[in-house]
């Protein structure tokens, strides 16, 4: 199967739908052999906090050396994301091997089993075929009788903050809805319990002295707050001191403490997990998307905040961090959830709300959700495109931090699109800039480039040396070429063909020249001769902005990108004016940073 056959086979619609139970989870793994028997589980529900609990408790057991399976729902860009050995997300090979057998044994299936039962099952398969040491299980929805509870016994049960939620299936009250998270403990083993209300407590022990479980019940007394910024927070837990932890926020350190005394249950089972492990697991966690920041300058943040409770957290983090500050939130929400309990926390510390509709056939319409923030006090405006709204709101960061929230789905939109549209933004502010440069200006400012890029040792020793052309604009360095400092040295240019493809070539005669698709002057391919990548020794790469780090913003065209990892030996030096510099620039995977910058105002090495 291809990917995209395993997508379709994942979404197909005769899997549709939520239906607990677990005769056929059952069924469809007894048909694949019961991978699940094969391993062993820190089991994990909840109705919030479930996800980082995992990451930090699976982050832990990775440094303690661990071969660490983690499964988590729902993912926010790629389903890859649900199923992770060691902080690597399952590979699309690995994905498409392990759903060509569970469709094989659901084909079989008279009784249809559900798209999370496939997704489950997919992950069962992943971890046993890669003999994962132990596997960090978090519950899709409930617990009893969700499909991840057909593992026979977990070495520890975790059961972290619990609300009202999904309580047309689960039950109208705290306590029915605590007894189906208990559904998770079995027979013999140790529950870890997030402090919870009396009636919560009640019921989670009253499910383990059936099953001959014991309870630790987590009091947060023992927990001692250090120093918090939005980069992270240090914390003491019972004998441990002074952890670090990147998770911003009351209730992530709270979470953390739930981890440390599920690990302390590992400990006791006979699992080597030194204080170190324990230290560095804390300290190298990643969990997106909780109170995540996509830029620091603009800032702006990303939370999962998607029902009131979150809500009430994110509001009392933002208050404690940025405190007395005004906010605009990019928001979107599901129809099902009560958003007007989230809209009547948000709006008293709201500047206004950019509304979008999320990616969800559940999704609220923006336009019907900017008309339920109005009814209560709001400034309110409904966008089409994620795109746009992201737009929007960077342009109103100049004076408000920025926070996306409301729905997973639509943070999972937001972290897909920020980094592209982050930089479209970046790039018309600078460009906007640099144009207030009259033409004398630039003449003058690309002549002490010029002056300073000849003085590098880097240019002295370069012979085959790559040159831009210079758009409207840009710093000019056209004459390069005929400069004392430039005598022996063979000059390539750039032209760009389809798919972003770019090739060197070296002029041959005056008539060598043309008007490029970028109206740019090129060598004409057929009068020029082609310099191989590996054959040149210096770029000097053009910027529409750059940042202290060095990291590069393009015109947004992709050609350089491509072209730079193909050039093993060459310096790769960027220019710029001094005006191009900019506070940050959001990296993207394929970015190169620039090895060394030159403005007007002479060469610098990039900040490690």
């Amino acid at each position: 199967m291809t990917i995209e056959e395993t997508l379709r086979f994942i979404h197909c619609t005769d899997w549709k739908g939520s239906i607990l139970g677990l005769d056929r989870m059952r069924k469809l793994l007894c048909l694949l052999d019961n991978p699940q028997d094969r391993l062993r589980y820190v089991h994990i529900a909840g109705t919030n906090g479930k996800g980082s609990t995992a990451a930090i408790i699976a982050s832990i057991l990775k440094e303690s050396g661990y071969r660490t399976g983690l499964y988590t729902s729902p993912h926010l860009i790629r389903i890859n994301e649900r199923m992770k050995i060691n902080g690597i997300n399952i590979s699309d090979k690995d994905l498409c091997k392990a759903a060509e057998a569970v469709k094989t044994a659901a084909d079989a299936m008279k009784d249809a089993p559900t798209e999370f039962e496939i997704i489950t099952a997919i992950a069962f398969c992943y971890f046993a075929s890669e003999h994962c040491d132990i596997v960090v299980l978090e519950v899709g929805l409930g617990g009893r009788l969700d499909a991840t509870n057909v593992i026979k016994f977990p070495e520890v049960a975790v059961i972290t903050n619990i609300g009202l939620e999904h309580t047309e299936i689960l039950g109208s009250t705290l306590e029915e809805i605590a007894h189906e998270k208990a559904g998770i403990i079995k027979k013999g083993c140790t529950a870890v319990l997030y402090q919870q209300p009396p009636e919560v407590e009640k019921a989670v022990r009253d499910t383990a002295q059936k099953k001959c479980a014991e309870v630790c019940m987590v009091s947060f007394s023992a927990l001692r707050e250090g120093a918090e910024t939005l980069d992270g927070q240090y914390f003491s837990w019972r004998e441990w001191r002074d952890l670090f932890l990147p998770l911003t926020g009351e209730h992530q350190a709270k979470n953390a403490a739930v981890a440390l005394d599920a690990i302390s249950v590992l400990r006791e089972k006979g699992c080597h997990i030194t204080d170190k492990a324990i230290r560095n697991g804390l300290r190298n966690v990643r969990w997106p998307g909780r109170l995540e920041i996509l830029c620091h300058n603009p800032l702006f943040i990303a939370d999962g905040a998607h029902n009131p409770q979150c809500t009430e957290i994110l509001a009392q983090s933002l208050n404690k961090l940025l405190p007395g500050r005004r906010f605009v939130f990019l928001i979107g929400v599901l129809a099902d959830k009560d958003y007007g309990r989230m809209i009547d926390t948000l709006v008293p510390m709201a500047e206004m709300f950019l509304c979008l509709t999320p990616d969800s056939p559940r999704a609220l319409l923006a336009k019907d959700l900017a008309h339920a923030i109005k009814a209560k006090g709001g400034k309110a405006t409904a966008y089409d495109s994620v795109e746009e709204g992201i737009f929007t709101a960077l342009d109103a960061s100049l004076a408000f931090p920025i926070i996306c929230c409301g729905s997973l789905y639509l943070l999972g939109s937001v972290l897909e699109k920020f980094q592209a549209t982050a930089k479209k933004w970046i790039r018309k502010k600078k460009l906007a800039e640099r144009a207030k440069l009259s033409p004398e200006d630039r003449k003058e400012k690309s002549a002490a480039i010029m002056n300073h890029i000849t003085q590098l040792e880097s240019y002295r020793k370069a012979r085959n040396i790559f040159l831009y052309k210079a758009t409207e604009n840009e710093a000019d360095l056209s004459s390069l070429p005929q400069l004392p400092a430039s005598k022996g040295k063979v000059f390539s240019y750039p032209v760009c063909f389809r798919d972003r493809e770019m090739k060197a070539f070296i002029p041959q005669t005056a008539g060598s020249w043309k008007t490029g698709k970028h109206n740019l002057r090129e060598p004409i391919p057929e009068k020029s001769k082609e310099m191989k990548p590996q054959e040149i020794d210096l770029i000097l790469c053009p910027c529409a902005g750059f940042d202290a780090k060095g990291n590069r913003l393009g015109m947004g065209g992709g050609y350089y990108d491509k072209f730079l990892r193909q050039c093993p030996d060459a310096t790769i030096i960027a220019v710029a004016f001094d005006c191009q510099k900019i506070g940050e620039i959001p990296a993207q995977p394929w970015d190169i940073p620039m090895q060394r910058i030159v403005t007007e105002s002479g060469e610098y090495a990039p900040e490690s």
